[in-house]
């Protein structure tokens, strides 16, 4: 395997192949100048010299003003690609004709989604997609805090903490929507949107659905307290909250379960989905695809 672009995203992706038995992390490449000869042996080349290695996927965490070409680059050359989260309805038009040369060349052309395998999310979708509970009604998630918002990419000491934080407040916000589009898998009638502070580190979201359905997200990076509700569900006989279901009885009485969702690892299954069928990779490639065609829509709206 490659990685294009020496990003703190692509470094993230490199420490974590080289930790894991099914990759072998050979080479990198990436304008920014970095030391990755010690993360599992791997060479670090000019992205021109990646372009010509022999290998069975690269990793795109370019910039995102040219990982679609950078993407649509190793497809030429007959070498998979999955590309990192964060692309514009502007490139609607780049991002479809990459996945369109994937399926002439039967390769596989995925978007990283990570958050799909975040434990809260996993149980809240089980609870979602539960014939017992219902159609969810109302989803909702409050994220308070840098912390909250830091996954394992990133460090909340680091220098460049200022521009850290509005990068990772239009991440967190996209993740969300993401997960939110899942949850609640209907058409979107309308959205509304607020982006507050001088440094655009807080959004909220209120996404209704043709059913009545509503998604709520609010995320404030720079708040000084801390506040992570995960996932709140309505559904019609229930609902889901902090990995625990409630189910309302016919006679009216409430009930908590756990909800033990099986758990993902986002690693292993792109291992899986190396190893399968060229179907099956190219049908991972268009809804992928199209996930990220819908959330960046949807980001596209003006805020009011």
């Amino acid at each position: 395997m490659g990685v294009a672009g020496l990003t703190r995203e692509g470094l993230f992706h490199l420490e974590s192949l080289a930790l894991r038995r099914e990759f072998t992390p050979v080479a990198a490449a990436g304008h920014e100048p970095r030391n990755v000869a010690g993360l599992g042996g791997c060479q670090q080349l000019s992205m021109a010299e990646l372009v010509e290695v022999q290998i069975d996927l690269a990793i795109i965490a370019t910039l995102p003003e040219i990982r679609i070409q950078t993407a649509r680059e190793f497809l030429s050359h007959g070498t998979s690609v999955l590309i990192e989260a964060g692309i514009e309805a502007r490139e609607r038009e780049s991002l479809e004709a990459c996945l369109q040369l994937a399926i002439e060349k039967e390769l596989f052309c995925g978007i990283w989604q990570p958050e799909l395998s975040e434990p809260d999310f996993l149980a809240a979708k089980s609870v979602a997609a539960s014939e017992a509970t219902g159609a969810v009604r109302s989803a909702r998630l409050i994220q308070h805090g840098l912390a909250s918002g830091m996954s394992s990419r990133e460090s909340v000491n680091s220098s460049v903490q200022k521009d850290l934080t509005t990068r990772t407040a239009i991440s967190v916000i996209r993740q969300r929507l993401a997960q939110l589009l899942q949850l609640i898998e209907e058409p979107v009638s309308r959205i509304h949107s607020t982006v507050r502070g001088s440094e655009m580190t807080a959004s909220t979201m209120l996404v209704e659905f043709e059913s009545g359905a509503t998604g709520l997200i609010d995320v404030d990076l720079a708040a000084t307290t801390a506040i992570d509700t995960g996932w709140v569900l309505q559904t019609r006989q229930g609902g889901y909250h902090a990995g625990r279901q409630s189910l309302k009885e016919a006679d009216g009485e409430v009930y908590e379960l756990p909800v033990l969702a099986k758990p993902d690892d986002p690693y292993t299954r792109l291992a899986w989905l190396l190893r399968s069928d060229t179907s099956v990779r190219l049908e991972h490639s268009r809804r992928t695809v199209r996930d990220e065609l819908k959330v960046a829509d949807l980001m596209a709206t003006p805020p009011g």
